[in-house]
């Protein structure tokens, strides 16, 4: 047996010495499975307790998003719609004033000068004369020779036609005498029209104002010799003068009456204002014609504006200026031309912030449900868009608010900020 072997004056028992059969493990077996009943026993009782204290958790309703959004009212812009275009000032006419015959100048008038004004017929340059008195006189002395001689060959034909009648002379002397005043006649013709170049040369010496105007430029001074067809000065008609400005498909669809220009007896006022010196004036014009092309560059239609009485001082636009010191409108002027447009019906005026890809507004019913309605661009302005669609009145409500993600029919929630 085992425990015969064991020592006897040891308390420690080695796991050699217990065998199966050994009444030592029996307890500790025993003391094993109590342990683990009594353990699981109490994990049960703990788990048991816990969940008869656990609170029970509050049950979440699920609720869908609705967005917020702002809106604003329709406004009908049945006002007229100014239509502002803008280009430079140019003469109505302009022309190189020049010299037809040659020869020494003699007197500059004094308003030849750039700037200067000067009305038609004015005399503003003169050249010298005397050569041209001389041709002159010398073409009259031979025209005078020449129906001295053809009035002498004319009687002579009377006087043999009668001989010849007579039988007193013979034919021949009568054929001598007509073909002698029959070129003589011709040689008239040529001697008259020398006198009449030699006159028109001695006039042209005196190189006057072809219309009323004003000087750009001079480039001529007393003694000069000048050639025929040197330019002497650049002048042009002050009467009008013309704003060309270019019009958007848009703009001439808002100017009524634009293609018939030349079938009214009054055209489309306009008003054209310059900013100069830092202060802003203006001057009454009208719309004269529409050009017969586009626009190379733009491909827009060139308008041309008149603007009468241009040497008139402009109307100050700022209330402490007055016309005593407005300029007159000058060439090379920037200039904004503003007509009054007009659309034939009237159009809903809409927030810029409303618009959708250029082509729909969001619209709200009366139960605050989103609709996507297409509509037409007819202009944009600064703040709003100008747009024509079908089922808006002036009590629709558009959203001005950007969503990213919107269909037609979705609810929303309108803000209390209503927009103006």
């Amino acid at each position: 047996m085992a425990n015969e072997n064991r020592d006897p004056d040891s308390d420690t028992i080695k796991l050699s010495d217990i065998q199966d059969g050994d009444t030592l493990i029996r307890p500790l077996r025993k003391r094993s499975v109590v342990v683990a009943f009594g353990s699981i026993a109490a994990v049960t009782i703990l788990l048991a307790v816990l969940e008869l204290f656990q609170a029970e958790p509050e049950r979440s309703t699920s609720t869908s998003f609705v967005p917020i959004v702002e809106v604003a009212q329709i406004r009908w812009a049945d006002d007229g719609q100014p239509v502002v275009a803008s280009g430079f000032v140019q003469p109505l006419a302009q022309i190189g004033l020049s010299a037809q015959v040659g020869g020494e100048v003699i007197s500059v008038a004094s308003n030849l000068v750039s700037g200067g004004l000067f009305k038609e017929g004015d005399e503003l340059v003169r050249l010298d004369p005397r050569t041209y008195e001389a041709a002159k006189q010398r073409a009259r002395g031979d025209l005078a020779a020449a129906e001295a001689e053809i009035e002498f060959f004319g009687l002579q034909v009377q006087k043999f036609e009668k001989l010849v009648a007579e039988e007193s002379a013979a034919q021949t002397r009568l054929d001598e005498a007509i073909s002698s005043r029959d070129r003589v006649a011709g040689k008239l013709v040529s001697l008259r029209a020398q006198v009449s170049s030699a006159e028109l040369d001695l006039e042209r010496t005196r190189i006057v104002a072809p219309f009323s105007g004003r000087v750009l430029a001079v480039d001529v001074d007393v003694g000069a010799v000048v050639e025929p067809g040197r330019e002497l000065a650049k002048v042009f008609a002050n009467e009008f003068l013309e704003v060309v400005v270019g019009l958007s498909d848009d703009d001439v669809r808002l100017i009524p009456g634009i293609w018939s220009l030349n079938q009214v007896e009054v055209q489309p006022k306009v008003r054209v204002q310059v900013e100069f010196a830092g202060q802003l004036y203006e001057w009454p014009g009208f719309l004269h014609r529409v050009e017969a092309a586009l626009d190379d560059g733009s491909r827009t239609v060139n308008a041309a504006i008149r603007i009468p009485n241009p040497d008139n001082p402009g109307k100050p636009l700022a209330q402490e200026l007055t016309e005593a010191k407005s300029p007159p409108l000058l060439v090379g002027m920037y200039a904004n031309a503003i007509m009054e447009g007009r659309f034939t019906n009237p159009v809903a005026a809409i927030p810029k912030a409303a618009l959708r890809d250029g082509e729909s507004i969001w619209v709200l019913d009366g139960e605050d449900t989103l609709r996507v309605v297409p509509v037409q661009v007819l202009r944009i302005l600064d703040e709003e868009v100008l747009v024509r669609a079908d089922g808006i009145t002036s009590t629709t409500r558009v959203v001005t608010t950007n969503l990213l993600s919107a269909t037609d029919g979705m609810k929303v929630r309108v803000s209390h900020r209503l927009n103006p």
